[in-house]
């Protein structure tokens, strides 16, 4: 899949200014599940397993970050996957992620139609995957589940014991070219020269700060710039259904 990032610069009232496209290649998330001996592949949009112990197996090309929502109807993975605006998906919406350890220890998925989990990777003291392998440009991370958590009963139940026959799983991947930035330039607030300079800063502090991983809203600052960025996420879904 090829991607187009847009850096633009508008003058008030829409007034173009001009525009920098970079092209770029964005490298696939790659999930498997591995249950046994046996390794099945999740492209197809289905995966069927016994129900029993099993482990995710990604294989990040950027950073090993991914907000993962486990639900008993598909209607989440539908919208993740008809590509609806994350924000207005409830598992995804800002506030929705749930808490699990940082030390990898955990052993359990979540069953909620409004919360996701974070499964990211920074050191092998602070992480929540369960063991991680890095390659030669790559990245692999297992996560082991042996229970589900249902909200319903507030406890960990073993897979074997879970009554559902399938869990659809939508899976929100923020790769390292997810920051867009729209930069608008109130006319007679800055020079050319000081405009040609803000940008560049506005372009490497939003790439680079605080706010790096997050969405950030619309902001006007003393700068004459109107700035806007959102973050754009690779997007996979299926389900997993359960031998009876």
């Amino acid at each position: 899949m090829r991607k187009i990032f847009v850096i633009s610069q508008f003058l008030l009232f829409g007034c173009f200014s001009g525009v920098l496209a970079v092209e770029s290649q964005r490298l696939p998330l790659n999930v498997k599940i591995i249950q046994g001996a046996k390794t099945y592949s999740t492209q197809s949009g289905k995966v069927r397993i016994k129900k029993a112990p099993f482990t995710f197996l990604f294989t990040f090309h950027y950073k090993p970050i991914v907000q993962i929502n486990f639900s008993k109807d598909d209607w989440t993975m539908k919208a993740v996957l008809g590509g609806m605006d994350a924000a207005y998906i409830p598992p995804f919406q800002p506030g929705s992620g749930m808490a699990e350890e940082v030390d990898g220890s955990s052993k359990y998925l979540i069953v909620d139609n409004e919360g996701f989990h974070y499964w990211f990777h920074t050191s092998e003291k602070e992480t929540r995957f369960s063991k991680c392998f890095p390659k030669d440009g790559y990245i692999q991370c297992r996560k082991d589940i042996h229970f589900i958590f249902e909200p319903v009963l507030r406890k960990d139940i073993p897979i074997g014991q879970y009554e559902g026959n399938h869990l659809a799983v939508s899976i929100l991947y923020r790769d390292e070219d997810r920051n867009r930035l729209t930069f608008v330039h109130i006319p007679g607030v800055l020079q050319s020269g000081e405009n040609n300079v803000m940008k560049n800063y506005l372009q490497w502090y939003f790439s680079h700060g605080d706010y790096k991983d997050r969405v950030i809203p619309s902001i006007m600052g003393d700068s004459g710039y109107f700035v806007e960025s959102y973050e754009e996420h690779q997007r996979t879904g299926f389900l997993i259904q359960f031998e009876k």
